[in-house]
């Protein structure tokens, strides 16, 4: 989930994949049990092929990775798609946009079944994998995924790049606005500030106040465009963007009154505060 309240959907917030299952209904899940005090469905002819991972967990490897390790310390680029189950809705595909996801494996973004198995592979591995509901969203409606949906995602891991770091504040005094924002300049740029009707581009990590992150331009290597003062983003960054010069970073924390307010979205949780490491790349005028 982005920044954006409707318009520019990121394809780093609710990361789910694959093909070739299909789950009809609760009968369909009659034993959740299984070895190790995991979560499994019961076996039929349709999932001979696939290992059972343990914790309820099912997957199908294409082909085995040889290159380097998928870490939390690095960024991962994947293709993938994702469907929910028990109908088979494609929730999102990498394919469609033309371009990889790009994300720092650990940080949450990834649905908890998807982080564990690519950390468990490499560079070049392509997998089918099943996640059961526990592991995926539980019990909670996300968009237009109901509760207890179990997930399907095919995956293939392209490569890994070094992950760009939180702004270092250390040291540096907020300035403390009247509207609620706390700022914090990082280091200096030069020029006009931004004003209503500039379109700016502008590289971001979105992250809650205990350091887990929910988006990052950064990550996908690519700034995100918007006309200033139009509404196409939350209202704190709509505000902070015209005391910021370009070339200039900040980090800024935004009270949940200028983010996403009493009831929060699929990503971020109601009456949430927000921290984001800003750079204002350009302005144009």
């Amino acid at each position: 989930m982005t920044l954006y309240q409707v318009k520019l959907a990121s394809l780093n917030i609710l990361f789910i994949s694959l093909t070739l299952f299909s789950c009809d209904d609760e009968a369909s899940r009659k034993n959740r049990v299984g070895k190790n005090g995991g979560v499994i469905i019961e076996r039929n002819d349709e999932y001979k092929d696939y290992t059972d991972l343990g914790d309820g967990r099912l997957i199908k490897i294409e082909r085995e990775g040889k290159g380097e390790k998928v870490t939390k310390d690095v960024v991962t680029i994947f293709h993938y798609k994702g469907w929910r189950l028990p109908k088979r809705r494609l929730i999102v595909d990498s394919y469609e946009y033309r371009r990889p996801a790009q994300v720092q494996i650990g940080d949450g973004q990834l649905v908890e079944g998807l982080e564990r198995t690519m950390l468990e592979h490499r560079v070049g591995s392509v997998f089918q994998l099943f996640v059961p509901y526990e592991l995926a969203y539980g019990d909670t409606v996300i968009g237009d995924i109901p509760p207890k949906s179990d997930m399907i995602f095919d995956v293939s891991i392209l490569g890994v790049k070094e992950a760009t770091p939180f702004f270092d504040t250390t040291g540096i005094k907020p300035e403390l606005k009247a509207n609620g924002l706390e700022i914090y300049r990082v280091s200096k740029g030069s020029g006009t500030k931004p004003q209503s009707g500039d379109i700016v581009r502008v590289n971001y990590h979105g992250y809650f106040e205990d350091g887990r992150k929910f988006d990052s331009s950064f990550d996908r290597g690519e700034p995100i465009a918007f006309e200033v003062g139009k509404g196409t983003v939350i209202q704190g960054w709509d505000q902070v963007i015209r005391l910021v010069q370009p070339g200039e970073r900040i980090t800024v924390k935004i009270p949940f009154y200028l983010a996403y307010g009493k009831s929060g979205n699929a990503t971020i949780p109601p009456k949430t505060d927000l921290m984001f490491d800003i750079e204002l790349v350009d302005i144009k005028h």
